[in-house]
């Protein structure tokens, strides 16, 4: 919570591109975990409803019960959500739904960003936005409070 607070302060303007948020809570915080991104940045943000379509300098937080990806639908793109579990990480919400869905529908537009966390969530998923043209970033070792999903970012980025 902290990494993404630094994050959207540092941010400067309105981004012209929508901002996906998942973040490994029970859905039943995530209303409360909403409002607290809300005070970390000036940008509009809401839980994710499916099908809605995504919005330039909005941030879409994942429900905690389901995972946030996205499709294209014409010139626009839109929310999806699934019940499934990631099939490389059991998580649910899954950073690699994200991520895969951001690559098919953004291609090298796509930007991921993990930050600290437990696990290898987001590693396949960044591979899948690099495979489209996309770009991972990963928190460093330094500044993360747990450096497992950004250190399994980082391996599988130094070896390609």
């Amino acid at each position: 919570i902290h990494a993404l607070a630094d994050l959207l302060g540092a941010l400067e303007g309105r981004p012209d591109v929508p901002i996906l948020v998942t973040q490994h809570l029970p859905a039943q915080f995530m209303a409360h975990y909403a409002r607290q991104v809300a005070r970390m940045t000036n940008l509009p943000d809401s839980v994710a409803r499916d099908r809605d379509v995504l919005l330039p300098a909005h941030v879409t937080i994942a429900p905690g019960d389901a995972s946030l990806s996205c499709r294209r639908d014409g010139e626009r793109i839109r929310i999806a959500l699934t019940d499934a579990h990631d099939p490389h990480s059991m998580a649910r919400p899954s950073v690699n739904l994200m991520f895969d869905g951001m690559a098919r529908s953004f291609g090298a537009g796509a930007l991921g960003i993990v930050l600290t966390g437990i696990g290898r969530d987001g590693t396949a998923g960044g591979q899948e936005i690099v495979r489209q043209g996309g770009a991972i970033l990963a928190q460093d070792r330094a500044s993360s409070t747990i450096w497992g999903m950004p250190s399994s970012v980082a391996r599988c980025s130094s070896r390609e």
